[in-house]
């Protein structure tokens, strides 16, 4: 497909809305029980009074590390410890950040009532305006993150990888193409679906790796 006329404007100017609000992080240091590893709940803002929250682990004491942004397939769930635990068990910086404006760490049927209640469908939610679409909020978390990470005082300044499948692959490949410190996209079967009555619209594709 074409670009379209404006693709350039609209991204410029939402990172630049995205960054007039400062990105204010709050890191929690969380006791895991995992001596080896520095684990820390992360909220940051983002645009139209949203928050993105996510989780970020590194191995202890250490510093000058490849950093690793994972991101989220589709649905409405808790972040796990373990998805950014043992890529710090590896060396990496390694940051995982939820697809929603939710706390990570909720019950389940917290997540259970969001996914059958605001978030229902949320793919097609703005899906005809691209300044309501849900996905733009989704992007610009992505978009953020990064920042954060080539901010962070542990980064090696090199390797900075972006990773996800099926949602989180789209959502990789986005962020890799419109943040120029990214230096990989490591994207398992990128796909985004949604269904209006009887028409789906979706988008698929393979592992892939971008360097």
């Amino acid at each position: 497909m074409e670009v379209p006329a404006d693709f350039h404007d609209f991204w410029n100017q939402k990172i630049a809305e995205m960054h007039a609000i400062g990105m204010n992080p709050v890191l929690t240091l969380v006791d895991i029980g995992d001596d080896q590893i520095d684990y820390y709940q992360v909220t940051m803002d983002n645009i139209k009074g949203s928050k993105i929250y996510g989780q970020l682990a590194k191995p202890k004491g250490k510093s000058n590390l490849p950093a690793m942004l994972q991101v989220q397939w589709a649905g409405v769930y808790p972040l796990e410890t373990d998805w950014v635990r043992w890529q710090a068990r590896n060396g990496w910086l390694a940051m995982n950040i939820s697809a929603h404006d939710l706390p990570i760490d909720r019950p389940l049927e917290f997540y259970q009532q969001q996914s059958q209640g605001p978030l229902k469908d949320y793919p097609g939610i703005g899906a005809d305006d691209q300044d309501k679409s849900y996905f733009l909020r989704m992007f610009l978390s992505c978009y953020r993150s990064v920042d954060f990470l080539v901010e962070h005082k542990d980064w090696n300044g090199k390797a900075l990888v972006v990773h996800g499948g099926s949602q989180g692959g789209y959502q990789a490949i986005v962020t890799g193409g419109m943040h120029r410190s990214v230096t990989a996209v490591a994207a398992n079967v990128p796909c985004w679906m949604r269904s209006y009555g009887q028409r789906r619209t979706s988008f698929f594709g393979v592992a892939s790796m971008v360097v």
